[in-house]
C-alpha cells in the first residue's frame, strides 16, 4: 500500500493484559523526520564514540535510528487507557510500551510485513492483534 494515511493497527500490550494502542503506519516523511530528529540529538561524545569503534561492542537496536517521542506523537491514534490522546499524554508512556510501538512502527523488508496487521480505515479498527517481539 503506497498510501499510509488510512492504515491502522491495534496492538495489544502484553505487559498490561486488556489494554491496547492503535498506531498508523508511519509514511516516508515522518520516518524521515524521526531519523532527522535523532540525528539532532546526538552529541559530540556519542559521534565520537562511533568513530572510535566503541559502539561495536553491543548489537544495533534499530529503534535508536528514530527519535522515538517524534514517531510516536505521529503514529499513536487511540488507546484504551481513560487519558485522551494528546503530545502530553504520548509523553507519559512508560518505556516498555514506547518501546515496544516504536519496534512495531520500525520499516519492514517486504510490502507484505509492512502492511501486516494494519487495517484500512480512517476510524479506530475493531481489531486486535498482540505484537509479536
Amino acid at each position: 500500500m503506497a498510501l499510509t494515511n488510512s492504515l491502522t493497527r491495534r496492538i495489544d500490550l502484553p505487559h498490561e493484559p486488556g489494554e491496547w494502542i492503535e498506531v498508523r503506519l508511519p509514511s516516508y516523511r515522518v520516518l524521515q523526520a524521526a531519523r532527522d530528529a535523532r540525528l539532532r540529538g546526538i552529541d559530540l561524545a556519542t559521534i565520537q564514540s562511533f568513530s572510535a569503534g566503541q559502539s561495536r561492542a553491543r548489537t544495533p537496536d534499530p529503534l535508536d535510528e528514530y527519535d522515538l517521542p517524534s514517531l510516536l506523537a505521529e503514529c499513536v491514534v487511540a488507546w484504551s487507557y481513560s487519558a485522551t490522546v494528546t503530545p502530553q499524554a504520548i509523553d507519559s508512556l512508560d518505556e516498555q510500551t514506547a518501546k515496544l510501538l516504536g519496534r512495531a512502527l520500525l520499516p519492514v523488508q517486504s510490502e507484505e510485513e509492512r502492511t501486516d496487521g494494519f487495517f484500512g480505515s480512517t476510524a479506530p479498527s475493531t481489531a486486535t492483534e498482540a505484537i509479536r517481539l
